[in-house]
């Protein structure tokens, strides 16, 4: 199973009583992510999904770090998240 490293800024370290994590993840796209992460803490998806639109909101950033490419925002569910990615939440 692919591993990744999340970091969790502003109210997220708040809800994951945490400040960062790695840890093995089997699915394949940040919406698969962030359920993953709902249901390891409760409240995690309310921040980043508009129960409206069922997309991403505008007033939290999901950033990520891919091998040597600069870090970029991502802006859709269905992103590929990929074996070593470094993921911020915030």
């Amino acid at each position: 199973m692919p591993k990744i490293e999340c970091v969790y800024g502003l109210h997220f370290s708040e809800i994951a009583q945490k400040l960062r994590e790695t840890f093995e993840f089997k699915g394949k796209s940040l919406g698969e992510l962030i359920n993953f992460l709902d249901q390891k803490y409760r409240g995690f998806k309310q921040e980043l999904i508009d129960p409206v639109t069922n997309g991403l909101v505008t007033w939290n950033q999901i950033l990520v770090v891919r091998g040597d490419e600069s870090t970029r925002p991502l802006f859709s569910l269905d992103a590929e998240i990929m074996e070593g990615d470094f993921l911020t939440f915030y």
